[in-house]
């Protein structure tokens, strides 16, 4: 972004006028990313971009929504555009989209069967999982262990064990 903002300023801005940015870090953390994002509402932007972790777009695009802000998003958990929030502009497949493909892949060329998923416990990752799970079961694949980690969980002994103990392909 800041990139494409020098080049535009460098060609004179958008009719004339120079584009003036800031930047905040939310540290990927919802509770740091409200603030945030009322830090940035205070300074009344003509858009925001970001944030990108979906667990802080959750909970900060109502914010901007009240505000008649548009937010561009990298996030990828459906729940994003699936509230109905007419000023959040998605700059990637929903989870939804890609669980498409990673399905086609599993069912065509690994031809798999029985299945574990491991996904992360926030918006993303329960995102994920959800449309992994409703695609490959309609597929035939059976889900023989689901299991959940927690973010920034670094210790995967547990889990790792019971899918292997699965009999997953």
């Amino acid at each position: 972004v800041l990139m494409a903002v020098d080049e535009i300023n460098q060609a004179g801005g958008i009719q004339g006028k120079k584009i003036e940015t800031f930047t905040l870090d939310t540290q990927s953390k919802a509770p740091v990313s409200v603030a945030a994002v009322k830090k940035a509402i205070e300074r009344k932007p003509f858009a925001v971009f970001g944030t990108i972790y979906s667990s802080s777009t959750v909970v900060n695009m109502s914010f901007l929504e009240k505000a008649g802000i548009p937010q561009f998003t990298g996030s990828e958990a459906p729940k994003v555009t699936q509230q109905g929030n007419k000023n959040i502009f998605r700059s990637s497949y929903h989870a939804g989209l890609s669980m498409q493909k990673a399905v086609k892949w599993l069912t065509t060329v690994i031809k798999t069967k029985n299945m574990a998923i491991v996904y992360v416990n926030n918006a993303f990752g329960k995102g994920g999982r959800d449309a992994l799970v409703n695609l490959l079961t309609a597929k035939g694949v059976k889900i023989v262990s689901d299991v959940a980690t927690e973010p920034g969980q670094t210790d995967f002994t547990g889990e790792l064990a019971r899918v292997k103990t699965s009999g997953a392909d």
